[in-house]
């Protein structure tokens, strides 16, 4: 669960005070209720049940506000398990009375505002308060806790008491932070809710031990103390992490003086305007990270060429074009920075498509926009080696100039508007609202996904299994017996599934083996492959990490509209360091139907190219197990120039050539 954090209530306004007045009373009143009906009661059980509550505050893993993942930016703390079985275990106003020991012993020692200490005491007593009378008025007995009868009580409970706590603290920082209360309370469900069911089940384990031998909660703490850490091990992780990549944002700046804090500039830019758009705090946090490492790529780029102060030579302008792709290729191996990688790839497009790569306008994300439009203001404000700093007002003109070529109309007309301190509501009309949502939407996260997590039969096999035999533990024989249907029929899916791989992959290795030229076992590769899958588009293409771009040798394709070669190119840039040889994606990566997949070609473990295939629906699991077997055979169809300096055409010219 979540506390407030001290970076609100700092100033309260009028409605976030009578919030806080309001909730303490009600706080105050259920406790001092408690306090007279349960004191007396149970007084061990209610010491030990206290201890508990303290204890799990005081190993609080607090949360880290600059994190991406709005889960990681949530503080981590069992004490609602405790909370949970005290009120299973002793009833609901014990489970009020234990309730806030916690924060009022633990943050009063570490010095916190007393504003928010008894905010988040009164919060927590009237969570142990409904949770507690819901679970009695389902149909649950305190002391008395059996299961599987009382699962749907138990499951009462916890909807009331996190429903408690989400309301009061979502409405608190929705009128401090002006956000609407629906979008607060949908990110903290959708980030809270996995860590909110560990400890329900915590507190049914506890309950269901105390009632039965209590001292087995005591093998229970080994457990609890081995989450705790690996809890914190991740978080430490985690963080470090982030620390390295600020650090190598900082180096990349401090190559050149001129730029010196540019990403940190360029960062606070971005988050002003994703907060001043309405961008949920996941959301500002993601395009914020995106502005810090957006320049990552230009470590490959010469110093002299970063410093040079007249025109760059064709071969320099090219160095520094492949920078936003390099940006893009580190931030794929990043967890943390996956999503907005092609925001950052994009930083240099274009609305009107003149941009470093010739994206289409209506293919660049919207983190992309903002990000554009912060980096050429702090570019034009800041003195380069090749010319003067402009004043605000004239970087301001310039963007104004641009709106519709070079910046999005609305997203540029937004940036400047909050630049020159006017409120964007005055500026920006209901069309342009209804621009900047259809953009987001539009450009929302695509769905990319190794073939790894894609359904197996082997997963219904072994869910089958499983099933069955926790069937007959209860006595639930039926459901024994469908469960044990269900698991034969995921074993012969996957032996007929593996069969099939077996045989494709046979197939594939004697066709890439082949004494024939390329072009002839690349078409009896595509002949064999829509025998076993909804084929519509395969393409053979080459990579080279001097240019960072990818050579189309070998093409087929039905009447379907295959992808356009600059987000082909993106793609594939983002994937080849993927840990796996198979890469799936849905057809909305690249604003096309059905999905798409990417056998990564690889020579001394290094991406060498790619084999993409395009499907009308998603390709069964054999054909992607057949093609992850056969990849090091299929690397054989490449046509490799004998020198390495032997000019290829790029992907764009090659794919250009076809009818898209």
């Amino acid at each position: 669960m979540g506390p407030l954090s001290s970076a609100l209530l700092a100033t309260p306004s009028v409605r976030a005070r009578a919030l806080l007045v309001g909730v303490v009373t009600l706080g105050a009143g259920a406790v001092a209720l408690a306090a007279e009906r349960s004191i007396g009661r149970s007084p061990a059980t209610l010491a030990l049940l206290a201890a508990g509550v303290v204890a799990t505050e005081i190993f609080q893993i607090a949360g880290d506000a600059k994190a991406i993942d709005p889960i990681e930016r949530q503080s981590f703390s069992l004490s609602f398990a405790v909370i949970g079985a005290a009120a299973l275990i002793l009833g609901p106003l014990p489970a009020t009375l234990v309730a806030p020991l916690g924060v009022l012993v633990v943050d009063w020692l570490k010095g916190k505002q007393i504003q928010k200490i008894a905010f988040n005491a009164s919060m927590f007593a009237l969570m142990g308060l409904a949770g507690g009378y819901a679970f009695v008025a389902i149909g649950g007995q305190p002391g008395h806790f059996r299961l599987p009868h009382d699962f749907v009580a138990a499951g009462g409970m916890v909807i009331a008491a996190y429903g408690v706590e989400t309301v009061l603290l979502g409405t608190m920082i929705a009128l401090e932070s002006g956000r609407p209360l629906f979008a607060h309370q949908r990110e903290k469900i959708r980030s809270e809710l996995p860590a909110a069911a560990g400890e329900a089940a915590l507190a049914v384990v506890l309950a269901c031990l105390a009632r039965s031998s209590p001292w087995a909660i005591i093998a229970v703490l080994p457990l609890i103390a081995a989450v705790y850490q690996s809890k914190a091990r991740l978080t430490t992780l985690r963080r470090e992490t982030e620390h390295a990549l600020e650090t190598l944002a900082n180096i990349v700046d401090e190559r050149d003086r001129s730029t010196y804090r540019h990403s940190a500039r360029v960062a606070d830019y971005v988050r002003a305007l994703a907060e001043a758009l309405g961008l949920s705090p996941g959301e500002v946090q993601r395009a914020r990270w995106a502005g810090r490492l957006h320049d990552l790529g230009k470590i490959r780029v010469d110093g002299s060429v970063l410093g040079k102060q007249g025109p760059l030579s064709a071969d320099e302008l090219e160095a520094m074009r492949l920078h936003p792709r390099v940006s893009a290729r580190l931030l794929r191996r990043f967890r943390l920075a996956v999503t907005d990688a092609q925001a950052v790839e994009y930083h240099h497009e274009r609305t009107d498509g003149r941009g470093y790569y010739g994206v289409n306008g209506e293919d660049i994300p919207f983190v992309a926009h903002l990000l554009s439009v912060a980096d050429a203001f702090d570019a034009m404000t800041s003195d380069r080696p090749y010319r003067r700093s402009l004043s605000r007002d004239a970087a301001l003109e310039r963007i104004e100039q641009g709106l519709g070529t070079q910046f999005h109309p609305v997203v540029g007309k937004a940036f400047v508007a909050l630049q020159r301190g006017l409120e964007l509501d005055d500026v920006l009309k209901p069309a342009d609202r209804a621009e900047l949502q259809h953009l987001r939407s539009r450009n929302a996260q695509r769905r990319v996904w190794s073939q790894r997590s894609a359904p197996r039969p082997s997963t219904l096999a072994i869910a089958g299994v499983v099933a069955s035999l926790a069937f007959v533990g209860v006595g639930w024989h039926i459901l024994a017996a469908v469960a044990a249907v269900t698991a034969g029929a995921g074993a012969v899916l996957y032996v007929v599934s593996a069969e099939r791989a077996h045989r494709l992959t046979a197939a594939l290795v004697a066709i890439a083996d082949g004494t024939e030229d390329t072009s002839a076992r690349f078409g009896r590769l595509v002949d064999r492959l829509v025998t076993s899958a909804p084929l519509t588009w395969a393409v053979l293409v080459s990579w080279s990490d001097r240019s960072l771009d990818a050579t189309a040798q070998h093409e087929w394709r039905t009447a379907v509209q295959p992808p356009s070669s600059e987000a082909l190119t993106s793609w594939l840039i983002r994937e080849l360091e993927s840990r796996d040889s198979v890469v799936v994606a849905d057809g909305s990566e690249f604003g096309r139907r059905g999905y798409f997949l990417a056998l990564v070609l690889r020579d001394a473990g290094s991406p060498v190219g790619s084999l993409v295939l395009g499907f009308r629906r998603r390709p069964p699991a054999s054909v992607a197990e057949a093609l992850g077997a056969a990849d090091a055979s299929l690397a054989a169809l490449l046509d490799r120039p004998a020198d390495e300096d032997e000019h290829v055409e790029p992907l764009r010219p090659v794919l250009a050539a076809v009818s898209l």
